[in-house]
């Protein structure tokens, strides 16, 4: 299974949960979707929920909209650890772990549960993503930084 799989399945449940605890039903769902201009029927919020539907950018940003939430709401803590685990430890996970002495998962399994997602998305959240040379040197004060709350809590 990959990690967009596990990720849209991990989506489908989130997006049927929601609707649930509004109490709608698909066809409310469709109805507001159409609304804004989505050409969805009560089959479209169906594969959706069952995630045998992709969904494109333009669907992506009505998302909460369509289901009267936030974009965090989309994207529960669950949802995030899930996709963060599933895709493997990534550079800053392995040059850290160089510096900490420890494995690469070891350093993505505790950047999730403190932050609850992966160490370089912590660091670009706190630092402001850029490309400049200031913001790469906040992003070296800010790893330096994500490395010793690490540490304190290994």
């Amino acid at each position: 299974m990959t990690n967009e799989a596990d990720f849209m399945r991990a989506l489908s449940a989130r997006l049927r949960n929601l609707r649930e605890d509004a109490g709608l039903r698909q066809d409310d769902i469709s109805r507001k979707a159409k609304s804004l201009g989505l050409a969805w029927g009560r089959s479209s919020v169906a594969a959706l929920e069952a995630g045998a539907r992709n969904l494109s950018a333009f669907e992506w940003l009505l998302l909460p909209s369509i289901y009267g939430c936030t974009p965090d709401d989309l994207l529960d803590g669950a949802t995030l650890q899930g996709a963060a685990t599933h895709a493997g430890p990534d550079e800053t996970d392995r040059k850290v772990a160089l510096r900490l002495g420890v494995s690469a998962e070891q350093v993505q399994a505790q950047a999730v549960a403190l932050w609850g997602r992966s160490l370089a998305a912590e660091r670009d959240a706190r630092a402001g993503i850029g490309g400049d040379r200031s913001s790469r040197a906040a992003r070296g004060h800010v790893t330096r930084a994500l490395i010793a709350e690490l540490a304190a809590t290994a």
